[in-house]
């Protein structure tokens, strides 16, 4: 079962942060606190899990540098390591880029230059710089909007990383080389809807390849026969690019201006479920997966929550998602 990671928006001297388990019934997922901490730093912007269960990575873009967390059975917490003169960016992924496979990657992404830089992370929590690389913009000059990842078929069950740029509607694929030293691209796309705000990765068919579920938190009561359009849209790539819908979903899902959508294990079948968080109410709803890429709506959360993030997952296959304006102890 996932775990997840709350911060409050609150007083710098209350509780700020909070871990949360998840456990499930027949009809239901349940909350339960784990731990909580006062007056944690507020200057992280972002937070993915880490290399190993009960680990987490904590980046701060204005000082530049990251720091790779655990907390252990008690609820106390411990450094790692960390990372110093990283640069600035925008987005933290991590994956199977570069190291072993059963051990995640950092990708760290800046959409204004389109530079990406790659560390290795150990099962100790170290990381190793491996490369960085500037992924070129649109034709026009146009940045990339969006950036994601997944297992599509490369060789040694490498991710590869998805862009998307919302103005044009194109998006593309990029795969790591035979070297493991820079990315190339492998496929590219036209004609996509152009407001997509979350396009969020996880095993949704029950395939041994990543799909993608995409959310347009504009495009309630909108379906659309075309495969990358409409309001909630789970897509599927396969291994050769070949863009398929495997289920849509219409009326239910909010249309806010601060919703995030946080993938994990919460009592569905052994394939993605979501939690879709609604930070203008507060409030969380758990979709499962019942089959075939279908979900239902299980269980709606009072949070009163800023951000919610995945904190854990032992599910092999799952993606987590990052949060903003996150929390860590400052202890430098």
């Amino acid at each position: 079962m996932a775990g997840v990671l709350a911060s409050s928006h609150v007083a710098q001297a209350d509780t700020n942060v909070k871990v949360f388990t998840t456990s499930a019934t027949s009809t239901t997922t349940n909350f339960t606190g784990f731990s909580a901490y006062n007056d944690w730093n507020k200057i992280y912007h972002r937070v993915v899990t880490g290399p190993a269960a009960n680990t987490a990575v904590f980046y701060n873009r204005y000082d530049y540098y990251f720091r790779v967390m655990h907390i252990n059975s008690a609820g106390g917490y411990s450094t790692l390591s960390t990372v110093f003169d990283v640069g600035e960016f925008d987005e933290v992924l991590t994956g199977n880029f570069v190291g072993a496979t059963a051990i995640k990657d950092l990708l760290f992404f800046n959409r204004a230059t389109g530079w990406v830089k790659v560390y290795e992370l150990h099962a100790n929590g170290q990381a190793t710089y491996r490369f960085s690389q500037r992924l070129p913009p649109m034709p026009s000059g146009g940045k990339w909007d969006i950036i994601t990842s997944g297992y599509l078929g490369q060789s040694q069950y490498r991710d590869d990383i998805l862009l998307y740029n919302k103005t044009e509607g194109v998006a593309k694929f990029y795969r790591l080389n035979s070297t493991s030293s820079s990315f190339a691209p492998v496929a590219s796309y036209w004609g996509w809807q152009r407001n997509w705000d979350q396009i969020v990765p996880g095993d949704i068919n029950g395939d041994s390849y990543t799909d993608f579920l995409f959310y347009n938190q504009d495009g309630g009561s909108r379906s659309s026969s075309a495969v990358v359009s409409g309001h909630a849209k789970f897509v599927s790539f396969g291994s050769n690019f070949n863009l398929q819908t495997i289920s849509e979903t219409v009326t239910t899902w909010p249309m806010a201006a601060h919703v995030m959508i946080v993938p994990g294990n919460f009592g569905g079948d052994s394939k993605t479920d979501f939690l879709v968080y609604n930070a203008d109410q507060g409030t969380g709803t758990f979709w499962w997966n019942t089959g075939a890429g279908q979900y239902a709506a299980k269980t709606t959360s009072t949070c009163g929550c800023l951000v919610v993030s995945i904190w854990i997952s032992t599910q092999s296959g799952h993606r987590e998602a990052g949060t903003k304006r996150s929390a860590i102890p400052d202890e430098s």
